[in-house]
């Protein structure tokens, strides 16, 4: 859910939010589920912590995070990592760790009827 608000908040800086709040958490060991724990990381990462917490407590996170879940069901991801490859109207999934031969015949295969460039 931190994550969704950090996304929210700045998509740029967002994944960094994601390393610092990871870093936080296993190897410096803090308990970062609660309250100033999740905002050190926003700090950390440039994001605006009031904002930050603005998404977390107004419900805008959750409510983001809902639809992120319902969007991966209804692509049947059920486990990670997961890639949706899109081509115009057609896309594909890949739903396991695939290696680069994978991808380029995906690629290949979406692109070889239509051009997406």
């Amino acid at each position: 859910m931190a994550y969704v608000a950090a996304r929210l908040s700045d998509p740029d800086k967002a994944y960094d939010y994601l390393l610092c709040l990871r870093r936080a958490t296993v190897p410096e060991s803090v308990q970062t589920t609660k309250g100033n724990e999740l905002l050190k990381p926003a700090e950390k990462a440039g994001i605006d912590r009031s904002l930050l917490l603005q998404h977390l407590k107004d419900g805008s996170a959750e409510e983001a995070y809902r639809a992120d879940e319902k969007h991966a069901c209804a692509c049947a991801v059920h486990t990670l990592p997961a890639y949706r490859i899109c081509c115009g109207s057609r896309e594909r999934m890949i739903r396991y760790l695939a290696d680069a031969g994978t991808f380029i015949r995906v690629i290949d295969d979406l692109t070889e009827e239509k051009r997406c460039i």
